[in-house]
């Protein structure tokens, strides 16, 4: 279905988006990103149009993966600045089975160089994931090709619940931010909040973490497997409240942070030591 459908696009589409302002036949434009870490902002998406038509044909993998086919966007803007498209990915989940309605996009892109910016937006949710890059006429001997690969990659995010796990791919700098679950008994040390930054390849990253007493920010071992990536560090901290150290009220918390490089799904796990009772905890982590 998406060969047959973008094999008349490539067919016979008129774009107007022309770095130089005018117009010119174009079959397809694909979009780069270079800058934003969300997997709900694909790496790359594609789009064409039918002359002044208010409707766009665009396609990603995250529209495959849940949607099967490309969808139409609407035009909202088109001058000699400024092209934007709006659309949205409906029945849209994670990897835990969080739903949303529909994902909403709007990319602007300047006709100028041919830059653009995306934000998405769950509907019913509070958050907007954003990213940026730069779109080039895709070269009709590059169609097939290019279209293969999207169908690939929305395959992949199926199989992944939808996500596409950008923050994972090995090779590549890590800046992320964590929102931590709520664990059954919290303590001072509980964190509530975790930031990574890790370089390519490196086996230790800057972790700027907050907790129910303050924040901090100290260096993590990485390690990591084919299928989990781990970071792992200790804080001292003081028991002012006498919840569960043995004297003199400090011990050292051990924290890990894993994340499954497939599902993106994570957990945090926290333990003191030494302890006069168990005080010890796994919640569910939000990365992004």
């Amino acid at each position: 279905m998406f060969s047959r459908v973008f094999a008349a696009i490539v067919a016979a589409l008129v774009l107007t988006t022309n770095p130089q302002g005018a117009q010119a036949q174009q079959a397809l434009v694909q979009c780069t990103k270079t800058s934003g870490s969300s997997g709900w902002v694909p790496d790359a998406f594609t789009y064409a149009r039918e002359g002044t038509s208010k409707k766009v044909t665009v396609s990603d993998p995250l529209i495959l993966a849940f949607m099967k086919v490309p969808v139409t966007a609407k035009v909202r803007r088109d001058n000699a600045r400024q092209l934007v498209l709006t659309w949205k990915v409906k029945g849209v989940r994670d990897s835990r089975g969080s739903r949303t309605p529909a994902l909403a996009f709007r990319a602007v892109i300047n006709k100028s160089d041919l830059s653009y910016k995306v934000v998405a937006t769950p509907l019913g949710y509070p958050d907007t994931f954003t990213g940026g890059g730069r779109c080039a006429v895709v070269p009709a001997a590059q169609v097939k090709a290019l279209t293969a690969k999207i169908k690939s990659a929305g395959k992949a995010a199926t199989k992944n619940g939808g996500m596409l796990h950008t923050l994972w791919k090995s090779g590549q700098n890590r800046s992320f931010s964590c929102k931590v679950g709520k664990p059954r008994k919290a303590y001072d040390w509980s964190a509530t909040q975790v930031a990574i930054r890790q370089k390519a390849k490196a086996d230790e990253a800057v972790v700027a973490f907050t907790t129910r007493s303050g924040k901090a920010e100290t260096r993590a071992k990485v390690k990591q497997s084919k299928k989990f990536v781990t970071y792992v560090w200790a804080q001292t901290v003081v028991d002012k409240k006498g919840q569960g150290f043995t004297e003199p009220l400090k011990a050292t918390v051990q924290y890990k942070l894993s994340v499954d490089m497939k599902s993106g799904t994570a957990s945090l796990q926290s333990s003191a030591a030494p302890s006069r009772r168990k005080s010890s905890s796994r919640v569910p982590v939000n990365c992004k």
